[in-house]
């Protein structure tokens, strides 16, 4: 399994846990919000083209074409069961970090 697949399945796993969003920057574990506060996940360490990956999944060709041209990005986007999430994506030096939190209600059909 791939990097990009696991970054999507864990914020599947956000999303269904009820937790508040996420942190993924370049060479680093992911950092997840609970309601117990940041929990790090060791072993999932994203290159910058697999975050780049993801990114094209969550908010389409324009956000990634947005985020090459600037070096950030921001987006409000529903995300599998309507649940609304909001983030952002910049390039410090060589590195992408990306912040995705959960919104509270639903996204509109």
């Amino acid at each position: 399994m791939n990097q990009t697949h696991d970054l999507k399945e864990l914020l599947r796993n956000v999303v269904a846990n009820g937790d508040f969003g996420m942190t993924v920057r370049t060479g680093e574990p992911a950092v997840v919000y609970t309601t117990k506060g940041p929990r790090r996940l060791e072993g999932m360490h994203p290159s910058h083209e697999e975050i780049t990956a993801f990114l094209r999944q969550l908010t389409g060709s324009r956000g990634v074409r947005e985020f090459r041209d600037s070096g950030v990005t921001r987006f409000m986007v529903p995300f599998e069961e309507r649940v609304r999430l909001v983030g952002a994506a910049r390039l410090e030096k060589d590195e992408i970090h990306v912040e995705i939190r959960r919104m509270v209600g639903k996204a509109k059909a």
